[in-house]
């Protein structure tokens, strides 16, 4: 069997949702040299969540210590899930001076898993110089320097990269680490540096520490902040995490203050170190939306615009009269037929929803309709204290997606109510999709919901275009008598896709998130 066969078998057996797919193509390996196909076996163990079996397969076929760096990567994370980072460090013993990104990932992970502070700070920042054009590898940087502590050392790469740490998990262990150290200064500038909302991560950090470090490193964090929008929601995550007497003070700061300008008229000039880490970031975007080389730099000075505004607009809108006012004449009225007409009738629907424009803004549409009797799975505590109609919000707990939102979706329609979800979120099942010359994975959560539950769905989603805020509605696919389930939900995702886009077309500004839905495919 050729090296092309062999690498598509293991393409299609790390990217198959189905068990019984897996096991057609487990069958195939037969066909491959032994070694070859212990390494597949052992990569399958591993992704299954069985350390142990992948530790005997690379053993058996390469040794304690491979020649061959995909073995003993594959080696090295298997004994650092069975907390074994010695062994671990045995299995990279002849890969040390290697460069390449996968092995200075491994390397980097194994470092910090023995708890050695500088030779992981070292290490940090030779892998992001050799890949400073790669933010994953930034990231993981970031994550291993966590785990020991090195808050300079994450603070230095920070202002060096220009990342801005947005996924949930590493925002996490990088607030444990302030948590840890006692440093509340060290948490406020990362706060004030993330420029966004971190109640999530601040709560899943909090819950493993006692309440006399949580008091002390937030009310320190809470001093050092000035008021805008990173204190606002440092006061919310106080006010959750049972710290009222904090979140209080926070919050009546946060009230007192006037925002510098009503509306962000303008979108401000970038710097070359931020359109050039934008660029980077949203290369895939800007393929799937078919910008133009000559239009990338005023694209991109639009999206940072949009990114500002939706990460301001909470904090704003809760905080100043006159920027409520503002903010609420450029919301257009939209026609809400095909949802009313499901509430008239007291029928059952599903309105999907996605990330692009000011997502919260859905409320406000709704409660000016009359239309709030929708349950939508999603938000904060603190957007329901914010926005007109924000008592139709169903934030999710700390825990996430499962276990609280499809039991609530399902319990609505069952009352023949309506319920709103996003489309877009990083849940499985997941289904690949080619969608205008790129590879983009969405859950097949919605479609497979309405299918379940008989109910309807209806597009719904909030956008800019220019200084004004509109509301598209519109019904989805309905499946065909004679079409199989797996293809309803392909129309249906690829339909919702193509809302996605026209939304972002129309104005760059709507197309912050579009890199991580994005991010979960490669090309």
């Amino acid at each position: 069997m050729s090296q092309t066969d062999n690498s598509e078998i293991r393409a299609a057996l790390t990217a198959s949702g189905s068990q019984a797919a897996r096991q057609v193509l487990l069958g195939k390996l037969g066909g491959l040299p032994t070694r070859a196909a212990q390494l597949v076996r052992a990569e399958i163990a591993l992704q299954d969540g069985m350390p142990e079996d992948a530790i005997a397969a690379v053993i058996g076929g390469f040794g304690e210590s491979p020649e061959a760096p995909g073995p003993a990567k594959i080696l090295a994370e298997a004994f650092l899930e069975c907390d074994d980072p010695v062994s671990a460090h045995r299995a990279l013993t002849k890969h040390c001076d290697s460069q390449g990104f996968q092995m200075l990932r491994a390397q980097l992970s194994v470092v910090a898993a023995l708890g050695d502070q500088d030779a992981t700070v070292a290490l940090a920042f030779r892998a992001c110089e050799a890949f400073e054009d790669r933010p994953a590898m930034v990231e993981h940087a970031l994550l291993c320097l966590a785990r020991v502590d090195a808050l300079d050392a994450i603070w230095q790469l920070f202002k060096t990269s220009g990342f801005k740490a947005v996924k949930l998990a590493l925002r996490q262990s990088l607030i444990e680490s302030c948590l840890r150290c006692g440093s509340g200064a060290d948490l406020a500038r990362f706060l004030a540096w993330w420029e966004g909302d971190s109640v999530a991560s601040l709560l899943g950090a909090l819950s493993s520490f006692d309440a006399d470090r949580q008091h002390s490193v937030l009310a320190e964090a809470a001093h050092n902040l000035p008021v805008g929008r990173a204190l606002f929601f440092l006061g919310h995550a106080c006010d959750r995490a049972g710290l009222q007497d904090i979140g209080r003070d926070i919050l009546k700061r946060c009230r007192s203050h006037q925002a510098p300008q009503v509306w962000p008229k303008q979108a401000q000039s970038l710097t070359p170190q931020r359109e050039s880490l934008l660029a980077q970031s949203y290369e895939k975007v800007l393929r799937w939306l078919d910008v133009a080389e000559a239009d990338r730099a005023e694209w991109l000075t639009r999206l940072d615009y949009g990114m500002r505004l939706s990460a301001e607009v909470d904090f704003l809108y809760a905080s100043d009269p006159a920027f409520r006012a503002d903010f609420d004449s450029r919301r257009r009225a939209p026609d809400l037929g095909p949802l009313k007409a499901l509430a008239d009738a007291g029928q059952r629907g599903i309105l999907v929803t996605a990330h692009t424009g000011l997502v919260m803004q859905i409320t406000t549409f709704f409660q000016e309709a009359g239309l709030t009797d929708v349950t939508m799975i999603g938000g904060h505590p603190c957007h329901r204290k914010i926005y007109p109609g924000g008592q139709m919000l169903h934030p999710m707990p700390p825990g996430g997606h499962r276990g609280y939102a499809g039991p609530l979706a399902r319990k609505t329609l069952a009352e023949n109510g309506i319920v709103a979800l996003a489309v877009d979120l990083d849940v499985t099942p997941m289904m690949r999709l080619r969608h205008h010359g790129v590879e983009v994975s969405l859950p097949t959560t919605v479609p497979r919901l309405a299918l379940q539950c008989d109910a309807p769905l209806i597009w719904g989603c909030s956008h800019l275009r220019g200084e004004e805020i509109h509301y598209d509605c519109t019904p989805l696919p309905t499946k065909h008598a004679t079409e199989t389930d797996e293809r309803f939900y392909e129309r249906v995702l690829l339909r919702c896709l193509d809302l996605m886009r026209d939304a972002c077309l129309r104005d760059p500004a709507n197309a912050g998130s579009a890199a991580k839905m994005l991010a979960r495919s490669a090309d």
